[in-house]
């Protein structure tokens, strides 16, 4: 039981680090694009622990089940979808077209 919970918790507080380090790599540009950066960070992360999940690590799945793994694994990818989604319509609304932009238009795509 403490295991799970000590997973689930690595699982949704993974993204800290990324947030905390791109932040204090240019603090005055992301201040006030805290909201734009933390939904590019969750996505990401949580995208790439997408293709661990899928990987079906045993220690992973002999703790939660193959069924619930699986059935957590297309929830978190939908949600780190719509959080992928959610930074490009802010991150376009605030900052006008670009190649950077572009560039992230086509990742999506």
């Amino acid at each position: 039981m403490l295991k799970r919970i000590l997973l689930q918790t690595c699982y949704f507080l993974s993204p800290l680090f990324l947030i905390i380090t791109i932040y204090i790599s240019n603090p005055n540009y992301y201040s006030e694009n805290m909201i734009t950066m933390i939904l590019g960070a969750l996505a990401f992360t949580w995208l790439n622990f997408q293709l661990v999940l899928s990987a079906r690590p045993k220690s992973v799945e002999a703790l939660f089940g193959l069924d619930k793994l699986f059935r957590f694994h297309g929830i978190m990818a939908f949600i780190a979808i719509i959080l992928a989604f959610s930074h490009k319509i802010l991150k376009e609304f605030k900052f006008a077209e670009s190649l950077k932009t572009q560039f992230g238009n086509i990742a999506i795509i």
